[in-house]
């Protein structure tokens, strides 16, 4: 397998120049490895859009360094970094994501870079995601075992680290895991079970936290949004955490994700299941839509149709619609004594006259004079 990496551009990075702005370059490399440069740009919000492609020897523990640098005449100075796991994405789908980075040492802060991120299975095209199961838009759910942490920060003076985890999807509440007392190699073995209620927006956050007596220390987090989950999959992700400032390191997280239906049984592989239900009309999607039109819910009922100020004031016009005065004419309307005549009607012997039209019809010098007659005719 390979990960391939687009570096798009970085914003919030710090100013290094006393004078001018930052000569913003990156450079990467796999496991600290064999490094590859971007260029320099000259900018608080430098923009490469450049592509770089590794090769996975191990897809668990492989990662690409992205070092921040400013280009100096005399020496490059290293501004921020990000660790980019391959284990933690899913293979075959391209991952656009804002990744905070963690500043070096006396550097004010560390920026945002924005990242493309795929992880390209054997005869895959890099850049280009694989089909995937589709997500339905419908209230889900998010399964999680919290199974441990590595490469933490040191919090106390005395003694080591006391951590536990805060788990939450975008605004719903938060659940915590049990405190992992004095060790720098915590292991919770938790399971969690997270409502998503908007697959297309929500956020999936996880952020490590040091248990103090005073006040909880924060020290590292991690966030996604659901959607790059793969759905219905066992997911098994070491997470890259990015630590707070004045942390020095966030630190890994290792957990088994299970994002499904809510009806599914946690962390059980299944395979994909119809649709149950036609999808809910909407009317921004092109039309016509797959199983459109929609039979559960549609029409809607709970003020369908609208009634305040339908139908439109006026329509149809009232006043004088149809014309009221002489409209149809009463008097003598039909003609009803010998209407139409009975006898006789149409004559039937003789009629049409033989020879009719006849040779010389119409005649010569008609119409005549006093033809047709001037006398009203009743």
């Amino acid at each position: 397998m390979q990960l391939c990496i687009r570096v798009l551009e970085a914003k919030d990075i710090a100013k290094m120049d006393t004078v001018g702005s930052t000569d913003a370059f990156c450079v990467l490399s796999l496991n600290k490895k064999d490094e590859q440069k971007t260029k320099i740009v000259t900018s608080m919000t430098p923009k490469w859009d450049q592509d770089f492609t590794f090769k996975l020897t191990n897809p668990v523990a492989d990662f690409v360094h992205i070092l921040l640098k400013d280009h100096d005449s005399v020496s490059d100075d290293p501004m921020a970094y990000l660790d980019i796991y391959a284990s933690a994405f899913p293979v075959g789908m391209v991952v656009e994501h804002w990744f905070p980075m963690q500043p070096i040492s006396k550097i004010e802060k560390g920026g945002q870079i924005h990242l493309l991120v795929h992880v390209v299975p054997p005869g895959g095209q890099p850049l280009h995601s694989n089909p995937q199961i589709p997500i339905p838009q419908m209230p889900l759910l998010l399964h999680v075992r919290l199974i441990e942490a590595k490469e933490i920060e040191k919090m106390d003076t005395v003694g080591t680290t006391d951590a536990f985890c805060v788990l939450t999807v975008s605004n719903n509440p938060e659940q915590t895991s049990k405190v992992c007392s004095g060790s720098m190699l915590p292991k919770w073995n938790q399971e969690f079970h997270l409502n998503v209620s908007n697959p297309a927006t929500d956020t999936f956050t996880i952020t490590l936290k040091d248990k103090d007596i005073n006040s909880d220390d924060v020290m590292s987090s991690f966030t996604i949004p659901v959607r790059y989950i793969p759905f219905q999959v066992l997911s098994d992700q070491w997470m890259t955490l990015q630590a707070c400032p004045k942390v020095k390191k966030g630190g890994l997280v290792h957990c088994l994700l299970h994002f499904t239906y809510p009806d599914s049984a946690p962390f059980v592989s299944a395979p994909p299941r119809a649709p149950t239900q036609q999808a809910a009309f909407n009317p921004q999607q092109p039309y016509p839509q797959q199983g459109y039109p929609p039979q559960q819910g549609y029409p809607p009922q709970q003020g369908y149709p609208p009634q305040q100020g339908y139908p439109p004031q006026g329509y149809p016009p009232q006043q004088g619609y149809p014309p009221q005065q002489g409209y149809p004419p009463q008097q003598g309307y039909p003609p009803q004594q010998g209407y139409p005549p009975q006898q006789g009607y149409p004559p039937q012997q003789g009629y049409p006259p033989q020879g009719y039209p006849q040779q010389g019809y119409p005649q010569q010098a008609y119409p005549q004079q006093g033809y047709p007659p001037q006398q009203v005719y009743h």
